[in-house]
């Protein structure tokens, strides 16, 4: 039987000082630290899509708002449904 899984999402407007590093091979670097390095800051750019944040398996979808408002405690409840998007596969 195929586990259920249900994947949490931060909206992109929610979203702020988020980066990926989307070009320059970091398997071509001298060093772990050297993406760090002012040589390679424009390969980074901003996110613009949904963050995962979670990731559950086998419980509801209201387990899985529980658990998320835990992670977030500082939350407003009144926005948790605009930040926050559950896709159940």
């Amino acid at each position: 039987m195929k586990e259920k899984e249900i994947l949490v999402f931060i909206r992109p407007a929610y979203i702020r000082d988020a980066q990926a590093q989307v070009s320059g091979s970091p398997l071509k670097r001298k060093t772990k630290n050297d993406y760090e390095s002012h040589e390679y800051e424009s390969t980074w750019v901003e996110i613009k899509c949904p963050a995962l944040v979670a990731d559950y398996y086998d419980i509801s979808l209201e387990e899985a708002k529980k658990c998320t408002r835990e992670q977030y405690p500082c939350l407003d409840e009144e926005s948790f449904d605009k930040i926050f998007e559950f896709r159940v596969f």
